[in-house]
């Protein structure tokens, strides 16, 4: 699994830039070489739209917004038992929603020990990391994939 838990290897926030600038070499040298073919965006709800509009006009990728609306909808077409992460290959989530085992666990099964293939971005990574200005510590909280904050 591969993990992009900041730019240019510190925990800040770009605070102009398109959301989803960044994520066109890394993301994009990825798919081309079939190296992801799993994807994970993790950001602050706030910003869940605004990826998936950059994500989709910018690069032409069509991410699924996993929330409680998806959650159901998944159901009500596969059955109850459905692992909604199982359903599509990308994703974006909200940060609060992978706190909750209701939606990580999931995920976690999914992905299985470190799946290959699977490209998981946290955006604004500060705010899933504890309390650290160290990239340590930025970078051991993502690669956990349990957000704290």
């Amino acid at each position: 699994m591969t993990f992009v838990w900041n730019v240019g290897g510190r925990c800040h926030d770009s605070p102009n830039p398109p959301r989803a600038s960044w994520l066109d070499p890394i993301a994009r040298e990825l798919m081309l070489r079939r190296k992801a073919k799993t994807i994970v965006v993790a950001a602050p709800p706030s910003v869940i739209e605004q990826w998936k509009g950059e994500l989709e006009d910018r690069f032409g990728l069509v991410f699924e917004i996993l929330d409680r609306a998806y959650l159901t909808r998944m159901r009500r077409e596969r059955g109850f038992g459905v692992n909604p992460w199982m359903t599509h290959s990308r994703f974006l989530v909200s940060h609060n929603l992978l706190i909750d085992p209701g939606y990580a666990d999931p995920m976690r099964a999914w992905l299985g020990p470190l799946r290959p293939g699977s490209l998981l971005i946290v955006d604004e990574a500060h705010h899933a990391a504890p309390s650290t200005t160290s990239s340590a510590g930025c970078a051991a909280a993502s690669a956990t994939g349990t957000p704290t904050g």
